[in-house]
């Protein structure tokens, strides 16, 4: 019996320390994952750039640096414009269920895209555009290449505009920021 008693105590003596550093053990995994996804973008995140736009089939194509080409699928009430342009940067919220095809597809939930949209003013002596929105005024920078202007010719003074531009803005007053496409509004749109 007294062997058996110091079995057991041996036994127990090594139990406790098992058990401790087996809890340790299964918890160490959990905060490094979640360490891990801390710091990467939600699953249910995508931003790149346009690279084409399809209205008719309800689709818009995007590179991402995580995914490479993207195929948006978007319902009609989850653009905030009617087209997007390549070359414009976007936000794509999804329910975070990508296809396993090339190019990976996915469903938009809601779509960012940074524009100011108001009534073109002029140029002026810096020859940044000025567009009157409904929070004041805004000026536009052009890069060295230009701008595209879609509806160039519909593009006077009092036209209706919607300006695509970084989101970064400057403090000044008018604020300032680099423009990328130009829209002018057909004239039954600016009603």
């Amino acid at each position: 019996m007294k062997k058996w008693i110091a079995q057991f105590a041996i036994l127990s003596l090594l139990a406790v320390p098992a058990f401790s550093l087996a809890e340790a053990v299964s918890t160490a995994p959990e905060a490094t994952v979640s360490e891990a996804t801390a710091s990467e973008a939600p699953a249910d995140v995508l931003t790149g750039s346009v690279v084409s736009f399809d209205a008719e089939n309800g689709s818009f194509l995007i590179l991402t640096q995580t995914h490479g080409e993207v195929l948006v699928r978007f319902e009609e009430d989850v653009l905030p414009v009617d087209k997007l342009y390549p070359g414009l940067d976007v936000t794509v919220h999804t329910n975070g269920v990508m296809t396993m095809s090339l190019p990976g597809q996915v469903n938009a939930l809601a779509v960012e895209v940074t524009f100011t949209e108001g009534t073109f003013v002029g140029f002026d002596e810096a020859d940044r555009m000025l567009v009157e929105a409904e929070d004041g005024l805004h000026a536009f920078v052009f890069s060295e290449d230009g701008v595209r202007v879609d509806g160039l010719a519909a593009l006077v003074e009092g036209a209706q505009v919607q300006v695509f531009h970084d989101a970064a803005s400057t403090r000044s007053i008018p604020p300032q920021s680099a423009a990328s496409v130009v829209r002018v509004l057909p004239v039954d749109a600016q009603g």
